[in-house]
């Protein structure tokens, strides 16, 4: 919801490489897909446990179901965008999408931050 949001080619999600968006990539990708995204009443900012399906996402297959990781953002996916799995949620929101053919994957957590 970015009144100045990043310009990108939209054929980025059409041209064959994995994807991997992480936070505002996530936002990004949900709308690319046509879905929504909300600025919530509270932040989830901090050590939160998520719960990943490790079963619909590759990303995850050597993990816990249960996992803590790093959130820290105050816009959430509203409505999933097309042809996106939900495959990671915390206790309020999502967390992870997935495409359902491509390797394109959404997170709103940072992977990155130990």
């Amino acid at each position: 919801n970015d009144p100045n949001p990043v310009h990108y080619d939209p054929k980025l999600f059409d041209c064959g490489l994995p994807i991997l968006g992480i936070c505002y990539g996530l936002q990004m990708l949900n709308k690319q897909r046509g879905g929504t995204i909300v600025r919530q009443a509270v932040r989830e900012d901090g050590q939160f446990q998520v719960e990943l399906n490790q079963t619909e996402c590759p990303l995850f297959k050597d993990m816990n179901k249960l996992e803590n990781v790093l959130l820290t953002h105050g816009d959430s996916i509203e409505k999933l965008g097309e042809n996106l799995l939900v495959v990671g949620k915390s206790e309020s929101f999502i967390v992870a999408c997935a495409d359902k053919e491509k390797p394109i994957y959404g997170l709103q957590f940072h992977p990155e931050v130990n």
